[in-house]
């Protein structure tokens, strides 16, 4: 998505289709790599194919690494 590319350095304002929410802050990759510590959290049967995508790089947040240490906190 356009408002997600690189360029942004820190947020994003989107409003997702079919979300249940109107609108919501999306931190960029840029901002994300900025933290010593990143925590990614994925949970419910409904995120596995989501959290194997992302872990094979094959979306943009199994690109973010933090500074010191990334955390993935699944279940």
């Amino acid at each position: 998505a356009p408002e997600l590319a690189p360029s942004r350095l820190y947020d994003a304002a989107i409003a997702p289709p079919d979300f249940e929410v109107a609108e919501r802050v999306t931190l960029t990759e840029p901002a994300l790599a900025r933290g010593r510590v990143v925590l990614l959290l994925a949970t419910g049967a409904e995120k596995r194919a989501v959290l194997d995508r992302a872990v094979a790089d094959d979306l943009p947040v199994g690109r973010v690494r933090g500074i010191e240490r990334t955390v993935w906190i699944t279940g």
